[in-house]
């Protein structure tokens, strides 16, 4: 009977391993999208703000920028991939449309931070799970002696192992739905 459950301490750490890895490359699959995304929007603005009088002018942070000096610093911010750069931009400037730019923004902005967030929360909670899996097996024999521990730490892996199923489809789901196209402009 013993052996059963070694068998499934020494076999979850590899399949929460896997796991972890397929919904890594997930992430940052999904990330790099998002990122995309912010760089499309910040690209648009450049398009607007191109078509604007030659006289345009914007206060940047206190400082005045030119049209010219203004799509510079979105082109400089676009080709680096600087989003944060780009968020101070689009929120600093002002014309018409640029609080639809500025929500859009924001929107995916928080959702790429949010993704940061629940995955290492829920990568540290299966890392747990792996490692104390792997502490159970070198003191096999020491437990081998206690049924009523061994149920215990049977019944503990099995709750971590749904918790972390149902924090990663939370993810997945809540990346779904922020996925779907929304408009720019409703």
């Amino acid at each position: 009977m013993t052996n059963s459950y070694f068998y499934f301490f020494s076999a979850t750490p590899q399949v929460l391993g896997a796991i972890l890895a397929l919904f890594g490359f997930y992430i940052t699959f999904r990330i790099q999208n998002i990122k995309t995304v912010l760089n499309g929007i910040g690209k648009s603005v450049q398009e607007v703000i191109k078509y604007k009088k030659s006289t345009w002018g914007q206060s940047i942070n206190g400082k005045r920028y030119s049209k010219d000096d203004i799509l510079e610093r979105i082109e400089r911010a676009c080709l680096r991939q600087d989003i944060i750069g780009l968020k101070d931009i689009i929120e600093a400037l002002d014309f018409k449309n640029s609080d639809l730019y500025r929500r859009r923004y924001n929107l995916q902005f928080s959702t790429l931070q949010n993704h940061k967030i629940y995955t290492i929360i829920w990568s540290i909670f299966t890392a747990e799970i792996i490692i104390l899996c792997l502490l159970i097996i070198p003191f096999g024999d020491l437990i081998d002696c206690h049924s009523c521990l061994l149920y215990f730490m049977f019944i503990y892996i099995l709750i971590g192992v749904s918790i972390i199923f149902s924090g990663l489809i939370f993810i997945l789901v809540k990346s779904f739905k922020e996925s779907r196209y929304k408009p720019y402009f409703e």
